[in-house]
């Protein structure tokens, strides 16, 4: 659903406009690659309940990770619309939050998501976003009441003057902040993403190894496959 979208950025942080190229990717069962317009080369896996993330920025003295918790899919045809959110920053290397929406492909009451971040490098500076309100140091950005729609983020700033690669986990539930907190415990805080990414692999190979599929074409193959995943 889009939820919790985060940035890599370096040098000022513009919120009316995160957008970056994509210059190069790669992707696989569990696994995906980019290198970014920015300089930043992103990776990204996942277990059932956390994303991984890495991030190695090139060498620059302002590098972020920008977290939104407002972000959904609010374009298309069944679009997603915000009710509230909330995002807190808890430490130097962990956050907070939620997301609270309707529509899209839910039918039904607005459901909310929540999210625990943990980093795994200290960040040297942090604040918020309220719509375009700029917080340096602020740590708690919430909706205030049932008409508070305002989009909230919030952001870590990393001394990259040699490069830097910070490592990000971001366990999810639909059930509460410390449930989230408990999935990544339970599924992320001993393993990195290279075994996460192994496990996922392994996770695809279970299940589509139930088919044998034949044709005489490979393309035919990878596209029964795809729609299988």
């Amino acid at each position: 659903y889009g939820h919790f979208r985060v940035m890599p950025v370096t040098g000022g942080i513009n919120v009316r406009d995160l957008s970056c190229s994509i210059e190069r990717d790669s992707a696989r069962a569990g696994y995906y690659c980019a290198e970014l317009g920015n300089g930043v080369k992103a990776e990204l896996s996942v277990t059932p309940s956390v994303g991984f993330h890495r991030y190695v920025f090139p060498p620059t003295p302002e590098a972020h990770l920008h977290i939104d918790a407002s972000s959904l899919l609010d374009k298309g045809s069944t679009p997603q619309h915000l009710l509230a959110c909330g995002i807190e920053i808890l430490s130097d290397t962990e956050m907070s939050g939620y997301c609270t929406s309707e529509g899209g492909w839910n039918v039904g009451d607005p459901f909310t998501v929540y999210f625990y971040l943990k980093a795994d490098r200290p960040a040297i500076a942090w604040g918020t976003f309220r719509g375009d309100r700029f917080s340096p140091g602020r740590t708690s950005e919430l909706s205030v009441n049932r008409n508070d729609h305002w989009p909230k983020s919030a952001y870590f700033t990393y001394d990259a003057s040699g490069g830097e690669t910070v490592n990000l986990k971001v366990g999810l539930s639909y059930v509460s902040v410390e449930q989230a907190r408990e999935n990544y415990r339970r599924e992320a805080a001993s393993i990195d993403l290279e075994t996460a990414a192994e496990e996922a692999a392994g996770a695809w190979e279970q299940y589509t190894g139930r088919l044998r599929i034949e044709a005489a074409e490979e393309s035919v193959k990878t596209l029964i496959y795809n729609g299988i995943y």
